[in-house]
């Protein structure tokens, strides 16, 4: 099985054609980049603030740099169209999508605070928690 060649270069390739901007942006399309939320396999999470149309605190997924194969990309995709299609009170609503100006896609959604993987948001009643979802409960 051969590997894919990422769509973009990683950070050291850039580094190697002397690009030294490759730490996190300050911002990405209207979103002004506040902090860094967290990381997984293959995105980033950044609190932002959404500057226009209006003004409101997102958190804001961008694929890594060099984990844009074609394949990632569809599969990364295909996350944010079904999240974008759900709606329940444990599940940040997806508010907007598209790609940087270099081709990596990023979508902005609910920044749910207080609330940890594995928990309850704050806004979901314990009636939606994911344990009675597990449990089978009506």
């Amino acid at each position: 099985m051969s590997e894919e060649e990422p769509l973009l270069p990683d950070a050291t390739e850039l580094t190697e054609l002397g690009r030294t901007d490759v730490s996190e942006p300050e911002r990405i399309g209207n979103y002004r980049l506040l902090q860094k939320l967290g990381e997984g396999g293959m995105g980033i999470v950044y609190e932002a603030e959404q500057e226009r149309p209006v003004r409101r605190t997102v958190a804001l997924k961008i694929i890594k740099l060099g984990m844009d194969t074609e394949q990632v990309v569809i599969r990364y995709e295909s996350e944010r169209q079904m999240l974008a299609l759900m709606n329940h009170p444990c599940i940040a609503r997806v508010y907007d999508a598209g790609a940087t100006a270099e081709g990596r896609p990023f979508f902005a959604m609910e920044c749910v605070r207080g609330s940890r993987r594995g928990t309850t948001p704050a806004r979901a009643s314990t009636r939606h928690s994911p344990a009675f979802l597990r449990s089978g409960s009506p």
